[in-house]
Order: C-alpha cells, then sequence, then structure tokens
C-alpha cells in the first residue's frame, strides 16, 4: 500500500510537470524608465527634464508547447521559464545600443517577446498570440494620442516662453510678476493696469497726465485738474451746480455769477444806484425797484424813471461804501443839478500821495464852456475849482496827510446848463516819519529817533528782526537783543487802522562785544598761559597789552605765537604804549609752513592735511580757490576721507522735491541733507572715486561699497554709473547704472508710470528701483520708504542711510603721507 501510494504522488507530479511545460505565457513583466541616460536612483514619478524622453518597457516571457510543430530540432530548455535578472540585464544592453537621447521622441514604449528557441515554429492559430497582437494595437493607439496633446514638442506640454521649474510655474522675474505680466530678460512687462519692478502697482491711464498722483490704480488730480486721467481743466468748487464748468471756467446759470458761481446776482446789477446783497437790490437813497431803477423823490415831489432825460434832479446822501486800505469808510453827496448835457465819465482817483490828490476823467460828447469841481475834508474844509474846458485831470494839492476828501460833484457847464455830475471819495497817504536816526548804540541795544508825520497816526512799526510795534505818541524806540558788530536796516512805518505809510529807513551797526573771561593759567617763574572767550562778533583779530602791577617796564622782546593755521599769511602789528600815548604801529608778515593740500578738492585731501575729526570742511572744486563748497567730511568709517552727499537718520527732512531742489541741493548738513546734483558731478569729474552706502536698522549694520562712481553731465541729466560691488549689504544699486536722475517734475525713468510721484522720492530710477533712499522716511508700505532691496526689502523704511564718496586710490595716498 505504501509503495502504491508513492508511485500515485510521482505520478501526479510528474502530470503537473508536463502541464506547465505546455503553458503559453508564462510571465509578463512591465516596467517604466524615466530617460535612456544610465539610471540613477529616484524617489518619486515626476515628469523628467524636457530633453530627456520617457521610456515605457513591456516584457514578454512565452513557453511554446513543446508538441508545437517546429522545422527545426528544439533545444533543451534550461528551465521552465526566462530568469527576470537576465532579462532585465539583456534589455539594458540591448536598448543603450538602440537608443539614443532625442528631444523629439519624448516618450518610447519598449516591447521585447523572449521565445525560446525551442519555440522556431508556432502555429497561426493559436488565440494567445492573437491576444498579444490585440494589446500591441492597443499600446500604439495610446502612443498616437500622446503624440497629439504633447505636439509642441515642448518639455511641459505647452509652457511660455520665460517659464522654469518642473511644472513650468515659475520665472525668473521678481515675484513671478504676481501674474500680472510676462517676463521677458529677467524683467516683468506687465500688463495694462499694473506697473512696478514686480507688477505689484496698480497703475492709472496715461499716468493720470502728470497732473495729479496715482493712488490705488485711481487718479487723485491735483487742484484744478478732473477726469479719470485728469486731463480735463475743473472748475473751483465745481461751479456749486450752479452752472456749468467749460474748459476749467464756470458758465454761470441766469442768476449767478462769481468764479464758482456762488455770488447771487441782481437784475440789471440794481443799474448802478445800489448795492446787490444775496441776489437783491438794496438801493441807495432816492431809488427804488428790483433793479433800483424808480426814483423816490424828485423835485416835483413825483416819482418818475431814471431814463427820462434831463428833466428832473435828484437827492442822493448817506450812501456807505465799503471801506479799503487806499480809500478808508466815506459818506458821498450827489447833488442836484438839471440839465440836458451828458456827464463828464469814469471819474477817478489816479495818484495819491501824502498832500497831492490827482483826478482823472473822460469828456462828455457836449460842448462844454468849462468844469466845476468841490470837494470838501472830513474835517469840514470845503473847497472849489473852475477848470478849462479841455481838461481831462486835475491835481488837488496841499492837502492834508491821512485825510479823507469827498469829491461832493465835477460837472459840466455851457450856456447856463449843467451836465450830470460825478462824485468820488478818496483819502491821502499816511505821512511818512523824517529823520531817523540813532542813539545809545551798544553791542546788544540802539536807539532810534524820528520825527513825527503831520498826520495823526494809532501806531509806529519799527521793522527789525524781529518786528515790533511802538505806540503812536513816541517818536524813539530801544531795540533789544542785537547781535554784536551786525549791520542792521531798520524802517519806520507810520499805520492807521490796515493803512500804512511809506518807509523811512536807515542803517546802524552795533559795537563789537569784548572777548570774555580772561584768565591766566599754568603760570610759571618767567611765563604764563592767557585764556579768553571770543567774542559774538566776526572779528579779524586781537590786541593783547601787558603791564606789571608796579608799572615795571616790560622787558620781553619776544612773543610766541601758537594754534595758527597752516599755509596761511599773518600780518603782526607792534606797538608801544606809554600811559596814554601810543607809538606808531610797525608791522610784519609770514606764512605758516605748507600742508600736502593748501585747497583740498575732498576729503581725504583734507584728511592728508592732518584733519582727522568728522564734520563740516570747505573743500575747492578741481582745487580751484574760487570754487568752494562746503561739505560734510566722514573721518573714521574704513580709514575715513568720505565726503557725505546724503544722509537720512530723522524723518525731519522732506525729500519729496523737484528738480531744481535736488539740482542745488537742501538741507542741515549736521543732520538729514542732499549735496546736490550739480556738485556731485563737479566732485566726480575730477577723478575717479568710489561709492559706499552705510545702512543702520534696529542695532543691524550693514554696507555696500563700489569701486567706481560718478554723476555725469546736466545734458545726460545727471547720468550715474557705478563699479563692482563688495559688502554685507548686497547689490541693490547696480541696477540702476546708467540711468537719468528723476524727479516727481523730471519723469527720466523707463516705466509706464512716474516712479518718483509713486514713491515719493528722487533717485537714479528704472522700473523702478531697488534703491530708493530719498524715499519717505518710516513709510512701510511696499517701495515708498527709504529701501534697499537686498537688505531690507521694499516693505521696510530704514532707519539710518548715508551715501558717501572718495578717490578710488585713497589708499595709495594713505600709504605714500604715512611713508613721508
Amino acid at each position: 500500500m505504501g509503495t502504491r501510494g508513492i508511485l500515485l504522488g510521482c505520478i501526479t507530479v510528474a502530470l503537473f510537470l508536463q502541464l506547465s511545460t505546455a503553458g503559453l505565457v508564462k510571465k509578463v513583466i512591465r516596467h517604466r524608465r524615466e530617460t535612456l541616460m544610465p539610471k540613477k536612483s529616484q524617489e518619486n514619478l515626476t515628469l523628467p527634464h524636457p530633453d530627456q524622453p520617457v521610456v515605457f518597457n513591456h516584457i514578454y516571457n512565452i513557453n511554446v508547447p513543446s508538441t508545437s510543430l517546429c522545422s527545426v530540432d528544439l533545444d533543451s530548455p534550461g528551465g521552465t521559464e526566462l530568469k527576470r535578472k537576465n532579462a532585465q540585464s539583456d534589455l539594458q544592453n540591448t536598448e543603450q545600443m538602440e537608443h539614443t537621447v532625442d528631444g523629439d521622441n519624448q516618450i518610447v514604449f519598449t516591447h521585447r517577446i523572449n521565445i525560446p528557441k525551442q519555440a522556431c515554429g508556432c502555429d497561426n492559430q493559436l488565440p494567445d498570440i492573437k491576444d498579444i497582437l490585440n494589446r500591441l494595437e492597443m499600446l500604439e493607439a495610446e502612443v498616437s494620442s500622446l503624440r497629439e496633446q504633447c505636439s509642441s514638442g515642448a518639455g511641459c506640454c505647452g509652457g511660455g516662453a520665460g517659464f522654469i521649474g518642473e511644472d513650468c510655474s515659475q520665472t525668473s522675474c521678481l515675484n513671478n510678476c504676481l501674474g500680472r505680466g510676462r517676463c521677458v530678460e529677467d524683467e516683468c512687462i506687465c500688463d495694462p493696469g499694473f506697473e512696478g519692478e514686480d507688477c505689484f502697482i496698480l497703475s492709472c491711464p496715461d499716468n493720470c497726465s502728470n497732473k495729479g498722483q496715482c493712488i490705488n490704480g485711481e487718479c487723485v488730480c491735483d487742484i484744478g485738474y478732473q477726469g479719470e486721467d485728469c486731463s480735463e481743466l475743473s472748475c473751483l468748487n465745481n461751479c456749486l451746480n450752479y452752472g456749468r464748468c467749460v474748459n476749467g471756467q464756470c458758465v454761470c446759470d441766469k442768476g449767478y455769477a462769481g468764479e464758482d458761481c456762488s455770488i447771487k446776482t441782481c437784475p440789471k446789477d440794481c443799474m448802478g444806484r445800489g448795492e446787490c446783497v444775496d441776489g437783491k437790490c438794496i438801493c441807495f437813497v432816492g431809488f427804488t425797484g428790483k433793479d433800483c431803477g424808480e426814483l423816490t423823490y424828485c423835485s416835483e415831489g413825483k416819482i418818475c424813471p431814471v431814463s427820462s432825460p434831463g428833466k428832473i434832479g435828484l437827492v442822493l446822501s448817506n450812501v456807505p461804501l465799503n471801506p479799503s486800505p487806499k480809500t478808508g469808510p466815506c459818506l458821498c453827496i450827489l447833488l442836484h443839478a438839471g440839465s440836458s448835457l451828458d456827464a463828464p465819465k469814469d471819474l477817478t482817483v489816479a495818484e495819491v500821495t501824502e498832500t497831492t490828490m490827482m483826478l482823472e476823467w473822460r469828456r462828455p460828447l457836449a460842448k462844454l464852456d468849462s468844469y466845476k469841481l468841490v470837494y470838501v475834508s472830513a474835517d469840514g474844509h470845503k473847497a472849489e475849482a473852475m477848470l478849462p474846458s479841455s481838461s481831462e485831470s486835475h491835481t488837488l494839492r496841499n492837502l492834508t496827510p491821512g485825510m479823507l476828501y469827498t469829491i461832493i460833484h465835477l460837472k459840466g457847464s455851457a450856456h447856463a446848463k449843467h451836465s450830470l455830475l460825478l462824485l468820488t471819495c478818496s483819502m491821502t497817504d499816511l505821512g511818512s516819519p523824517k529823520g531817523v536816526r540813532f542813539s545809545d548804540v551798544t553791542d546788544t541795544s540802539a536807539t532810534v529817533h524820528w520825527v513825527v508825520p503831520r498826520a495823526r497816526v494809532d501806531s509806529y512799526q519799527v521793522t527789525y528782526v524781529p518786528a515790533h510795534g511802538v505806540d503812536g505818541a513816541e517818536s524813539q524806540t530801544v531795540l533789544p537783543n542785537l547781535t554784536p558788530g551786525v549791520t542792521y536796516q531798520v524802517s519806520v512805518i507810520a499805520t492807521k487802522g490796515q493803512r500804512e505809510s511809506e518807509p523811512g529807513s536807515d542803517s546802524v551797526t552795533t559795537d563789537v562785544d569784548a572777548p570774555q573771561d580772561l584768565a591766566a593759567s599754568n603760570i610759571q617763574t618767567e611765563s604764563a598761559q592767557l585764556t579768553w572767550k571770543p567774542p559774538r562778533a566776526d572779528i579779524t583779530g586781537y590786541i593783547l597789552s601787558f603791564e606789571s602791577a608796579d608799572g615795571t617796564v616790560p622787558t620781553a622782546v619776544s612773543y610766541n605765537m601758537a594754534q595758527l593755521s597752516a599755509s596761511t599769511e599773518y600780518s603782526v602789528k607792534l606797538q608801544a604804549i606809554a600811559g596814554p600815548k601810543r607809538s606808531r604801529v610797525i608791522t610784519t608778515i609770514f606764512t605758516t609752513t605748507g600742508v600736502l593740500y593748501r585747497h583740498p578738492r575732498d576729503c581725504s585731501q583734507a584728511l592728508l592735511n592732518g584733519d582727522t575729526s568728522s564734520g563740516l570742511y570747505t573743500v575747492y572744486l578741481g582745487g580751484d580757490e574760487s570754487q568752494p563748497v562746503q561739505v560734510y567730511c566722514d573721518m573714521t568709517t574704513d580709514g575715513g576721507g568720505w565726503i557725505v552727499f546724503l544722509r537720512r537718520q530723522s524723518g525731519k527732512l522732506e525729500f519729496f522735491r523737484n528738480w531744481k531742489n535736488y539740482t542745488a541741493g537742501f538741507g542741515d548738513m549736521n543732520d538729514e541733507f542732499w549735496l546736490g546734483l550739480s556738485n556731485l558731478h563737479k566732485i566726480t569729474a575730477g577723478g575717479q572715486y568710489e561709492l559706499r552706502v552705510d545702512l543702520r536698522d534696529k542695532g543691524e549694520t550693514a554696507y555696500a561699497q563700489y569701486d567706481k562712481f560718478s554723476v555725469s553731465e546736466p545734458r545726460t541729466r545727471y547720468k550715474v554709473h557705478v563699479g563692482g560691488y563688495s559688502g554685507t549689504a548686497g547689490d541693490s544699486m547696480t541696477y540702476h547704472h546708467g540711468r537719468p536722475f528723476s524727479t516727481y517734475d523730471h519723469d527720466n525713468d523707463i516705466a509706464v508710470t512716474n516712479c518718483a510721484l509713486s514713491y515719493k522720492g528722487a533717485f537714479w530710477y528704472k522700473n523702478c528701483h531697488r534703491v530708493n533712499l530719498m524715499g519717505r522716511y518710516g513709510d512701510n508700505s511696499h517701495s515708498k520708504g527709504v529701501n534697499w532691496f537686498h537688505w531690507k526689502g521694499h516693505e521696510h523704511s530704514i532707519e539710518f542711510a548715508e551715501m558717501k564718496i572718495r578717490p578710488s586710490n585713497f589708499r595709495n595716498l594713505e600709504g605714500r603721507r604715512k611713508r613721508s
């Protein structure tokens, strides 16, 4: 029984082995390769580089039944199936020989069918072979579909030019232009409506026509302009909706007038017989009606229209006129004169002085025999004059200064007939104080005197610095707190109400104040050192006298002068004193020994002369004595010798200025300032200079240094040129190399917008900036503050910034000085 069981098991095993050998497809091995290049380790299945193809390998291991008819002898199979390891190795070797990297063949499908040598002939009717052919046709269809999708041949399947990255989502421009533009040669070409280095800023139509500011994409127009792009002239207060705005001027509706249509008009402008108040006529005495066109009193006691020619008279009294600095308040009287003659026209006061008044008028059409002029002063003195008919002007003389005069009437007469009357009123000028003189002049005060004018005045205004008033009854005042040794121009003006006289003027020079705190120190047996505080006045020298208490004649025949300036010429005077008498003066002249540079052209030469303290110095453009310029010298940073031409540290100074300011320079050199484009050009034109930028913020420091720096002539709009960079702040200045300077009123950048106007500063802008050291201090909004992009970016305003220059060969000059 055991023998039978063993035999049955052997038969069963042999049967299974035979069935296995008779099978067709034993195993299908499929695997994907990234490239045709030598295989590297990989951890994901993302797309490879665009220039490398993707290869799909399909390996089929097939065992054909040994019973199949073949025309050749079958070799003994080495096993029941092919080994995967050998297949893989053979595949790689074969593929590396048959394929090369081709950018046009991005996806390759490789099919390898391994059939043992013993299966040299196969039955065409085998269903498994047909199934393989069907699968091959499906794979070919997939390849055709992929070719259509990737017909562009680009590695990113249609990715646009200028994009990089595995998924073509990145560009070489700042912030990928924020998706608001195209990246061309590392610069953003912004879409319409956007601007800035990374297209961050909303732009405005036509840059607001340079007549407004662009804020968040909308124009805030300057006063006088309106519209979406500020191209239209606006009207004051929009004409208050009482008119139409035409080319910047209000065309007012009926019943309104004025620059902004704010004044209500009256019918016929009250015909000159009254005042228009809030659109209604307030008629003068003697007139009535909506337009003051009717009379309230006639010689016959009836009301009649004004248009009745030459048959009635009228009385007008107590007519208040608006006071002015020239005429003052007055009461004018128009007297009756019946007439059929036309009146003289346009009576005016042409010229007024303290004692005269010139009247002018136009002659009437009627032929006259003469004019009668009647006038009266405010104190009741009446006068009249008869004038020839040819007169068109007359001067009233010997008038009282500051007095109001009323021209009662000017009328013409001919053959016992009289014309209508003209009237006016005016006031003579105040008399000027005369004979201004000074007395009791000291180093800090002076007494000024003058002659009181004829006109009564309220007060006197004594003008100097500071100005203050003097009571009208006074004829002198003391001017305190003056500066010693200074010449003052003093004017005295008489005032009454709002009226002023012509000034009376003179000049006075205060005395020189004395030196103070004279003291002796370091007293020895035969010498002593004298010290004192200098006077406040500008002086040219000192006279030092000394004598012994017992009257002993000084035996000194020499004196040691110290603390003199180098390369300076001095004149020394010597005089002997005997009580109140003095000898004649003898003089000698000497010049102190020279320095390396008598007229230093920059701070480095001042440093080489021995001046080692940072502060204000005078340098001479090109070493020319006739072209001095005051500059601030940094004598400590990196060996010193720097001319500081920009400093930001407090925010006290406004840097949003025009072209004229930036050309000339502005500010306080001990605080915030800008040296000026003109000076920068003249200094850098005299040699080769290097640039250093020092930055500080919340305890951090950084610097940027460029081995070349120059500013071109004005016709280039002061283009800047910088050289190679070194330092710790990052190279932000090279971006601005070769750019002209821009201010809000001189837009020289290449951006669509006005960079200076948008970023509230001025600089050598491009499109727009990576440096904005003249931006708004403390403003952390994007690109508007004091920016150095590669250190703190565009959204942080730096607390301290200095730009400074010195000669590029300064190190050589310094070494030469040390050797000497």
